[in-house]
């Protein structure tokens, strides 16, 4: 249930000693949701406007919630129109759910219309002269044309007599709670079931991304089941050439067949083996066993990669039953990457699989599950240590050789095991100029102390607090990294 008009003006008036504050960043969580933080004279505040439906709102927050990976429109508008600027004034659209937010920016008056009305709610900017400079979200009004450019004008006011009524408000103001207690019963209303909503949203996200992956894998094993059936004719393509081998002096040229006697335990039999008549004898040899030969390699390689595919079904399979279970961002974010690394990447709907970016890196996966991320050149390099990789992420690199900047993403506090640190030295040094060296330095340290020197080339950095592995070259560890790369 959204606030009602009459709760919208009782925190309006509340967060009257706002006004004359600064604004100094602002973040979007949702589509729909902003949060200006700004400054007033001894205290730093956080405004939270939600035109989510049936979580329209506004009031004072005491924490954040995270935002997405890739900044979000309205968050974008707003970073380029107001800030900085100042809160001019904040007052309610007489009687009715929209606020506005007067702002003085360094390119003149700004106007933040938050529409708080349940269903259809919206955030806007203005311009001075009352035009749209951008909204949230696409209005679906079929009585007013909100568009960029176009002149604003409120929704209409509901028909006499459909307005709902409210017994009586939910939020009173209690002094003793402090300047902001409506704001503060507010957040203790609407906050929880805004966390839920946004836990629900990553989790289904992530489930998608999980859901594909695993048909993903369905396919490639029906695939290779077709793959091994033919596969499975190895044994005949080796006898029709032994048997050819024995007369391969006597098949007349141009001889689409011949027919050969097979002695075997289950007595005499005539066989006829086909054979290509462009082809001499000893070239139609040459092809029973040159395929017999491949699909031998071609039954060892199924066996493999069916089992590969099995081992990453099971662990997405795994994934999916801990997504489930899981009731925090950060646990929801860190299965999240496992299953990236395992390939469960969700697309839009309606997208094809093909029009997706490129991620700047390769994904693999450590022996102890852990994804790790090598970068694909200089500037995927510059991608990954820069816009990808978190604070926190293990950060490696071969000391003193060109080659790829290797992130190991790890949750707030987490430290990678020895295992997942040997096979990311292990991937360093295979795509640095120290490949194939018996042994090699890489450097790791928190991604946080990787920085880009003032016009340096692509894949250029600095790093501080480093550690030093020497790394010894081991074959089976590349290969079984190598045999699992995600893609």
């Amino acid at each position: 249930m959204s606030l009602s008009a009459e709760e919208i003006a009782d925190v309006v008036a509340e967060l009257q000693p706002l006004v004359g504050g600064t604004i100094q960043k602002i973040y979007a969580p949702t589509p729909r949701t902003v949060i200006l933080e700004l400054r007033i004279p001894g205290a730093t505040h956080q405004l939270l406007l939600a035109a989510d439906p049936d979580e329209t709102r506004l009031h004072l927050a005491t924490s954040r919630p995270a935002s997405p990976p890739a900044p979000l429109p309205i968050q974008n508008l707003l970073r380029a129109h107001v800030l900085p600027s100042r809160i001019a004034a904040l007052e309610q659209l007489a009687g009715e759910r929209i606020v506005r937010i007067r702002l003085d920016t360094q390119q003149g008056p700004r106007v933040l219309v938050a529409e708080l009305t349940g269903r259809h709610g919206n955030l806007l900017l203005l311009n001075d002269g009352g035009r749209v400079l951008g909204l949230a979200a696409p209005s679906p009004s079929t009585t007013r044309a909100i568009l960029p450019g176009h002149l604003y004008a409120p929704p209409p006011p509901p028909p006499a007599g459909t307005r709902p009524q409210r017994e009586r408000r939910r939020f009173a103001a209690d002094p003793a709670r402090g300047p902001f207690s409506i704001s503060e019963g507010i957040e203790a209303v609407y906050a929880p079931k805004s966390r839920e909503r946004l836990l629900a949203d990553r989790r289904r996200d992530a489930a998608r991304g999980i859901a594909a992956a695993r048909k993903r894998i369905e396919s490639a094993l029906g695939k290779l089941e077709d793959e091994a059936s033919r596969a499975a004719k190895a044994e005949d393509l080796r006898r029709y050439g032994d048997l050819l081998k024995t007369m391969v002096n006597r098949v007349p040229r141009g001889a689409s067949s011949v027919r050969v006697t097979e002695y075997s335990e289950a007595g005499v039999e005539e066989v006829l083996v086909p054979l290509r008549p462009e082809l001499s004898a000893k070239a139609n040899l040459d092809r029973y066993y040159k395929d017999y030969r491949r699909m031998r390699t071609a039954q060892e390689r199924i066996g493999e990669r069916r089992a590969q595919l099995g081992e990453q079904r099971e662990r997405l399979q795994d994934l999916a039953v801990r997504l489930n279970a899981a009731d925090t961002e950060a646990l929801i974010d860190e299965i999240a990457r496992q299953a990236a690394a395992l390939g469960a990447r969700p697309r839009k709907q309606g997208a094809k699989l093909r029009d997706e970016a490129r991620p700047p890196y390769r994904a693999f996966v450590s022996a102890t599950g852990r994804p790790i991320w090598v970068g694909r050149g200089s500037k995927e390099n510059d991608q990954l240590t820069f816009k990808v990789a978190k604070g926190n992420d293990l950060w490696l690199h071969v000391r003193g050789l060109p080659g790829a900047h290797v992130v190991v993403p790890l949750a707030r506090g987490a430290e990678a095991d020895p295992d997942t640190l040997l096979d990311a030295c292990a991937l360093a040094t295979h795509y640095s100029g120290a490949k194939g060296e018996a042994v090699a330095e890489v450097a790791h340290t928190q991604a946080r102390h990787v920085r880009k020197p003032k016009g340096s080339g692509p894949g250029a950095v600095l790093y501080v607090q480093e550690k030093v592995t020497p790394y010894r070259h081991d074959d089976g560890r590349i290969a079984r990294l190598l045999s699992q790369q995600a893609e």
